[in-house]
Order: structure tokens, then C-alpha cells, then sequence
């Protein structure tokens, strides 16, 4: 498998007889995964959203980012997407999210949830963790390159679970 930027990728099978076939999609870009990012402060969105569309693999967006404003519509965006990663603001303007982990992991399977609030209150860090978020981030973000490793350990683990179930 080789990938050119601007070419696309190029699969390379060996068949029994020894003559190699190449399949090429020009243009495909294989993203590391889908992030789904839910808050209702709209320069924050937009932001992390410019952020994570900006980081390159192989000359392309390494991941495909959905943004939505407020529980219902993330849900929505949940359900259409399958995203890898989903970020969840705690408090938003129609549920928690924390009312919404369950929907979440119902709706997105195995897709780790990284929760991010401007409260810090250890109870409710616990119960998030409890309820299966991947990890609890404290808002604001000294910048949204803070986000980064935890979204890669995110896909990590999402990806070594999925081996070990395989």
C-alpha cells in the first residue's frame, strides 16, 4: 500500500499467478476516524473544529469533524456519523452530558467519549467516569493542541479493543 499526496492510494495485490493487480482511488483519503464535537459555545466549536480539520496524514485531514450545539442535535449527529471519538461539553442548553453519555454509547458503539466542562467538581468527575466516559477534560483549553493526545489515546484504545475482541 503506498499513498502519494494528491495521488491518492494505490493498493498492490499479489495474485498465485505473480503478476500484481493496482487498484487506485485517486482523491481517497482514509481518515484516522470521525470526531463528533458537542458544545453550545460556538467560537469553541468552531475552533476545535478548524483545529482537528487541520492536522494532516499522508497530506490529507487525518480526521472527518461534526459539530453540533445541543444534546438532540448531537444525538442526531451521533446516529448519522458513527464518529470514533465524540468530545461532550457537560453542560449544554436542552441535557447534560452526563444524561446523555448512555444515548451516546448506545447510538455511537465503541466511540470513546471525552467529556469537557468549565465545572470542576470531583463528583461529578466520578460519575462521568462511571457512566463510561473515556476521560473528563476541564475547560477552558490552554489551546485546542490540549485535546490532541487525549483524542489519539482515544483512537488508540478504541483500536487495540477492537483487535482484542477480534
Amino acid at each position: 500500500i503506498t499513498s502519494s499526496e494528491g495521488l491518492g492510494t494505490t493498493v498492490a495485490i499479489w495474485l498465485p499467478a505473480g503478476e500484481p493487480v493496482t487498484l487506485e482511488e485517486p482523491g481517497i483519503a482514509q481518515h484516522a476516524g470521525t470526531v463528533l464535537i458537542i458544545d453550545d459555545d460556538v467560537g469553541l466549536l468552531e475552533n476545535l473544529q478548524m483545529h482537528f480539520e487541520e492536522i494532516l496524514q499522508d497530506g490529507a485531514p487525518r480526521y472527518h469533524v461534526v459539530t453540533a450545539t445541543n444534546a438532540a442535535a448531537g444525538l442526531k449527529a451521533a446516529q448519522e456519523s458513527m464518529p470514533s471519538v465524540v468530545i461532550l461539553d457537560m453542560m449544554l442548553p436542552d441535557r447534560s452530558g452526563l444524561e446523555i453519555i448512555e444515548e451516546m454509547k448506545t447510538l455511537c458503539g465503541d466511540a470513546r467519549i471525552i467529556l469537557v466542562t468549565a465545572h470542576h467538581d470531583m463528583e461529578t468527575t466520578i460519575r462521568a467516569m462511571k457512566a463510561g466516559a473515556f476521560d473528563y477534560i476541564h475547560k477552558p483549553f490552554p489551546e485546542p493542541a490540549a485535546l490532541d493526545l487525549v483524542v489519539e489515546r482515544a483512537l488508540e484504545y478504541r483500536q487495540l479493543s477492537r483487535r482484542a475482541a477480534s
